[in-house]
């Protein structure tokens, strides 16, 4: 089964969503379209069917923009990343969020300390230490993959 992700822009209502998942529903060759009220256009086709122009036509042909498409490989390989992270979620979905408050308050106590005549220059230095290591774990495991797959994005500058 391949799949589709079609990304159209915002809906005004939800009614609209429905509309047009009736509508490409009943395309031939689609087995399953799933339109949300943000914009995404999720289907799944039939490749004995139908194929993928076809199906962006027929997007098309209902007077919708289309801002971006990704195919099976591009959804294959955005959760093959979340797979990859998958692992330092160990706090549950929030995980990331969590290690940025927890950097952010490191970052806090250190300029605190700082300032506090009774910290000596060691204890600033590791509490901001502490601070960047848990506000770059996640950048740089992501940096590093895509350096591996040869890709060069924003996160390895960061």
């Amino acid at each position: 089964m391949n799949k589709l992700q079609v990304e159209i822009g915002k809906q005004k209502h939800t009614r609209e969503a429905r509309r047009i998942e009736q509508i490409l529903g009943k395309k031939r060759g689609l087995t399953h379209v799933s339109v949300s009220a943000s914009g995404v256009i999720q289907m799944e086709w039939d490749a004995n069917q139908t194929n993928q122009s076809d199906i962006i036509s027929s997007v098309k042909k209902l007077g919708l923009k289309i801002v971006n498409v990704k195919s099976n490989i591009d959804l294959a390989q955005t959760q093959d990343d979340y797979e990859g992270h998958s692992a330092l979620y160990i706090l549950g979905e929030n995980t990331e969020l969590y290690f940025a408050v927890i950097s952010g308050f490191f970052w806090v106590l250190g300029v605190v300390f700082s300032f506090s005549a009774c910290a000596t220059e060691y204890i600033c230095t590791t509490l901001f230490i502490f601070g960047a290591i848990f506000g770059g774990v996640f950048t740089l495991f992501t940096a590093s993959k895509d350096l591996l797959r040869g890709r060069f994005e924003i996160d390895f500058l960061m």
